[in-house]
């Protein structure tokens, strides 16, 4: 039943439980990923970058561990109210080997168009 399935995706491949968005077609790095709390706001900032959902404000270090097969870069991107997450994120990061950034807006990613998430994560 389900809980033998959900068991067999944890040890799959990293792509059946991490999806990252916004990776070209035959692209298996990217040069950054920006991971946001939630899936609308992986979505829209998938439109400009690599992007994926940490479905919630944190995420265990090994998990995050295994960001590496994917980017060596980490954009963690969450709104005001969730600063402190990010902040522990970015330095559990940074102590795995990851080059990392912060980005923190009033909002979530998923109410910004293409043009303010591009002057978000890169200005």
């Amino acid at each position: 039943g389900m809980a033998k399935e959900k068991k067999y995706l944890s040890q799959g491949p990293i792509h059946n439980v991490i999806k990252p968005l916004g990776f070209e077609k035959g692209l298996t790095k990217a040069k950054s990923l920006v991971l946001v709390e939630d899936y609308v706001s992986a979505i829209k900032v998938a439109r400009v970058t690599p992007s994926c959902c940490l479905f919630g404000s944190t995420c265990p270090s090994d998990r995050l561990r295994r960001f590496h097969i994917l980017t060596d870069e980490l954009v963690f991107w969450l709104d005001n109210d969730k600063a402190s997450d990010a902040m522990w994120m970015a330095k559990t990061a940074t102590m795995l080997g990851f080059k990392v950034k912060v980005v923190v807006t009033k909002y979530d990613p998923k109410v910004y168009n293409n043009d303010e998430i591009k002057e978000a994560l890169y200005s």
